[in-house]
């Protein structure tokens, strides 16, 4: 039995991403391994000037000939499609639409190394008449000026490094009385509790709206198993979140937990989102700060709704300079 080994032409399509992303277009390049077949082969690393910006893209890397992946699109002489066979694609797609952030994939030719994408997000790199081919169009090639087109693309957030100051005033931290017999934990539940029964005014993002504050978030950051410090840190900091949510602008995207359609054919998406600002405190050193959201939508013919909860806060640089 004749045992097709690929392996030649995906180093081949793995090496040729990685002298376009690095190489030409001066980007960062993470590949990951292949024992596990996720349908994600990398990451692309956005930099400025050589500095990481937080922008990123996720690939999945093709490379073949006609007569393998490759197959002529008779009907849409500008397109050609990959052919990747129905089950393949089925089982990947929804991890594709599922990853944080862009989800490309790249072709490479195998003869003459020459590279395409196309945005795997996109229904319209799926064709219905056809289920085993992803379509990809041939002026989109993948090469240094294609870089730009990706932060046009679904799913790309950005990530801002000039984070928004805050003073966090005494007053959110004035529960913080070392010298009472009441701990710590209790008197952070007191604020808590007194927080989500205040007006909605005292718990509104400027983009998001209204932040419940519910056990949702409680139960997260004082969880089982969670490091102590980690849970004194968040203690500590939940006057700070309250500051953070009511006078930040900026949010962006951390990780996406759901995609599906239900039977009604509404959207369900569950993500967690970021905010995040330098805080400068009256009683102790600045620093950058973290709150995390936890939010569900449903996207229907008659609308948009959603719901945002407070999920966690904590220090993500606490050991190092900012």
């Amino acid at each position: 039995m004749k045992v097709n080994d690929t392996r030649p032409q995906n180093a081949i399509g793995m090496s040729r991403t990685r002298a376009i992303v690095q190489g030409r277009a001066k980007h960062g390049w993470q590949p990951y391994e292949s024992d596990n077949d996720n349908g994600v082969d990398g990451i692309i690393i956005f930099r400025k000037k050589g500095v990481d910006t937080g922008q990123i893209v996720s690939v999945q890397v093709k490379c073949g000939s006609p007569g393998g992946y490759y197959s002529e699109a008779k009907v849409r002489p500008n397109k050609f499609g990959v052919n990747l066979g129905e089950t393949h694609i089925t089982k990947h797609r929804q991890r594709w639409n599922s990853v944080s952030g862009p989800m490309i994939m790249v072709y490479v030719d195998n003869a003459s190394e020459k590279a395409w994408w196309t945005d795997l997000k996109n229904d319209e790199s799926y064709i219905d008449e056809n289920k085993n081919l992803i379509l990809f169009d041939k002026r989109r090639v993948f090469e240094r000026h294609s870089f730009g087109n990706f932060k046009k693309l679904k799913g790309h957030i950005y990530i801002n490094p000039n984070y928004e100051s805050i003073l966090i005033p005494n007053s959110a931290t004035d529960y913080l009385n070392l010298g009472s017999k009441v701990s710590l934990k209790q008197q952070a539940r007191n604020f808590y509790n007194n927080w989500s029964k205040q007006n909605v005014s005292e718990r509104t993002h400027q983009s998001l709206g209204e932040i419940t504050i519910s056990r949702i978030g409680w139960r997260h950051i004082t969880r089982s198993g969670r490091n102590q410090n980690r849970i004194h840190q968040s203690l500590q900091l939940i006057g700070a979140a309250k500051e953070i949510i009511t006078k930040t602008n900026s949010v962006f995207q951390t990780k996406v937990n759901q995609n599906t359609t239900l039977k009604d054919g509404t959207k369900y998406l569950e993500d967690y989102l970021g905010l995040r600002a330098k805080c400068k405190f009256e009683h102790r050193h600045s620093s950058l700060i973290q709150v995390t959201l936890k939010r569900k939508r449903w996207i229907g013919s008659s609308g948009e709704k959603q719901k945002v909860w407070l999920y966690s806060i904590y220090e993500p640089y606490v050991l190092k300079d900012i």
